[in-house]
């Protein structure tokens, strides 16, 4: 079976660039999960229950569920639940049959699946990267599908927000079931791995696919069923056609370790990796992972005497990562070591390596914002010369360069803005250069949008050219944009909107660009306009976010007033949310921030400029997280 992982990576990060106090201090480090005060930062409770690692949830399809051993009511049937990766959420099949999630202690309950029409159902729904994959069942047939874990699909695809999670070829994506995922991502893209049991010829079959290929290519692991893939991704539970459990790691050595149970289902391992739990006609056991080749037992211990299905809480993995230098040019490249790794070699390719970098000067950031990011970091350097530190960084994200390809790196500005001299530093690095002209914003957005062929572009958005953060949460979406100066609507903007298809559809995001528009078309308007226009910018963000942002895997909340910030987060490719001028988000963005938490590993900060204090990080700790909190880090490397 050849199968490709269609999974939509909506907009799959974003920045947090809140300043803080200077953190010029360099290595990784992570602490322990805390709040500005050192108490856990998750807001989720169960009443009676200190949720921990490894925490057990049990359901069986009434509307009690046993978290820690504490019976808690939903006010719906619980079928198959199983824990976010941060514990903040719990997903479920509910009484109608749809895909649902709440939070732990039944509240806040969010339906994410539309009606299923009649015969089809949904079981198995699991929490991969920043979506939900269950199986769909229709007959004979059963196919795995997928829809963001936020509840927020991206109108940029034509969607109820329920998609096929693979596609392949003839019948076989139609014998597809039982999906699990595991618990740690990897990659810059925070994916992970998924089993599912396919149905072949012969019989069920295990197979897995790593998200974070190119290609992601599942691949054939066992003859067995019920698979479950270990936290770490490094081995496979299973059914095995003796009916026993059996665990085969990626190396391919296979070894049975349960001996006598009696029809298991439902596999599942503890966090540490160190049991394989499983239900039973009788109720819910677990054996060791890992026993000596040869051997004849492993008794079981109980987990429930009652039928159901168990899932663990794992141990906390969202993170608080904060970059800081002593200036913006250090910044910026503790940004981009977290964003791409260092190759040998310079090549053309995809997953982490730059192809590209785009050089700015510092005073320059609000204007270099409409050169946008194109594969590689956003770097500063002085005008007269290339910075060492810069150059340092350049050779680091292209490693050596050949005449397989050079990478071009992007100088924003004439000679009066970066020099000759400076240019021909790069160039003397082996890459390309190319000149980016500071030209008037709008202008050149217009003039961009106006080259391709405009009659079959069918969404824009527009926003002021004035408002740095709002302009690179607009970019991080990756749609077309137009720009406004401020309320005022410029020429060039309003001869290509004046252009645009009658179905095209325009998103003026913010205040000033929703004005812009309106003043051109008083009463009139002659364009499908929807307004993302909050109460203020950190509101505007997260309508944006709502409409575009998906469910991401990393965020970035930007300080107002920072260009130099709103520039350094185009590296991260990010969805963006903007604090308010107090250091909070807006109640619409905390509740989108919080609506997420499950997708979000990752929350960004960028302390190039003020700091926002302790309070403010707690507070942003609290909705991204779950019941065990954030961990933090300084200034991490590629894949930390």
């Amino acid at each position: 079976m050849r199968s490709i992982l269609s999974r939509q990576r909506f907009a799959t990060a974003g920045v947090l660039t809140a300043s803080l106090a200077v953190l010029a201090a360099c290595g990784p480090t992570d602490t322990a999960p805390t709040t500005a005060d050192g108490s856990p930062s998750g807001p989720v409770t169960v009443p009676g229950v200190t949720l921990a690692a490894g925490t057990e949830l049990v359901s069986n399809g009434t509307k009690t569920v046993l978290i820690g051993g504490v019976e808690v009511t939903f006010p719906t049937t619980v079928t198959d639940a199983s824990w976010s990766p941060d514990g903040s959420r719990i997903a479920f099949v509910d009484g109608d049959g749809n895909v649902s999630t709440a939070k732990p202690d039944g509240s806040a309950l969010k339906v994410l699946t539309k009606k299923a029409k009649s015969g089809v159902k949904r079981s198995r729904p699991v929490w991969d990267d920043q979506n939900i994959v269950f199986a769909a069942q229709e007959g004979k047939k059963s196919r795995l599908m997928t829809v963001p874990s936020s509840g927020y699909t991206s109108v940029a695809f034509e969607s109820d927000g329920e998609f096929a999670a693979y596609v392949g070829s003839g019948e076989e994506d139609d014998v597809n079931s039982a999906p699990s995922a595991s618990a740690t991502p990897v990659g810059r893209y925070g994916l992970g791995e998924l089993a599912f049991q396919h149905q072949g010829a012969k019989g069920p079959e295990v197979w897995v696919v790593d998200g974070n290929q190119r290609e992601p290519y599942s691949s054939k692991r066992a003859v067995g069923s019920e698979p479950a893939l270990s936290p770490d991704g490094t081995a496979v539970a299973y059914v095995n056609t003796a009916g026993q459990i059996a665990v085969t790691t990626n190396k391919g050595k296979t070894v049975q370790v349960s001996f006598g149970t009696a029809k298991p289902t439902h596999l599942v391992w503890t966090p540490d990796g160190a049991r394989v739990a499983y239900s039973t006609a009788t109720g819910i056991e677990s054996v060791d992972a890992k026993v000596p080749a040869g051997t004849k037992a492993n008794p079981p211990k109980q987990v429930a005497a009652k039928p159901g299905v168990v899932t663990f809480l794992a141990p906390p993995r969202d993170r608080i990562v904060r970059f800081a230098g002593a200036d913006a040019i250090e910044t910026a490249i503790a940004v981009s070591r977290h964003a791409y790794f260092a190759p040998p070699n310079f090549c053309m390719c995809e997953g982490g390596q730059a192809t590209g970098a785009l050089l700015a000067v510092s005073t320059d950031a609000a204007a270099a914002l409409g050169a946008g990011n194109d594969n590689g970091p956003v770097l500063f350097t002085g005008k007269d010369a290339l910075d060492p530190r810069t150059a340092a960084e350049l050779k680091r994200i292209f490693g050596k360069i050949t005449n397989a390809g050079k990478p071009i790196v992007r100088i924003f500005g004439g000679t009066d803005r970066i020099s000759a001299a400076t240019e021909q530093a790069v160039r003397k690095l082996g890459a390309d250069t190319e000149r980016i002209l500071a030209t008037d914003l709008p202008a050149s957005a217009a003039a961009r949008l106006n080259a391709t062929q405009i009659q079959y572009v069918d969404q824009v958005l527009v926003v002021s050219a004035k408002d740095s953060e709002l302009v690179a949460a607009v970019l991080g979406t990756g749609q077309q944009v137009l720009y406004t100066d401020g309320a005022t609507m410029p020429p060039a903007t309003r001869e290509i909107l004046a252009k645009m298809p009658a179905k095209a559809k325009v998103y003026a995001v913010g205040a000033d660009a929703k004005a812009a528009i309106e003043s051109s078309w008083p009463g009139k308007p002659k364009l499908n306009v929807t307004a993302l226009a909050g109460a203020n910018a950190s509101a505007s963000s997260a309508l944006l976010a709502k409409s575009f942002g998906g469910a991401p895997f990393r965020i970035v909340v930007l300080k107002p007033g920072s260009p130099v910030d709103a520039l350094i987060s185009l590296t991260l490719d990010s969805t963006v949310l903007v604090l308010g001028a107090d250091g909070r988000l807006d109640p619409v963005a905390e509740q989108w921030l919080a609506e997420s938490a499950p997708a979000i590993d990752v929350t960004a900060v960028i302390a190039s400029a003020e700091s926002v204090g302790a309070a403010e990080i707690g507070a942003l700790g609290t909705l991204m997280s779950g019941p065990l909190g954030a961990l933090s880090s300084v200034n991490p490397a590629y894949g930390k």
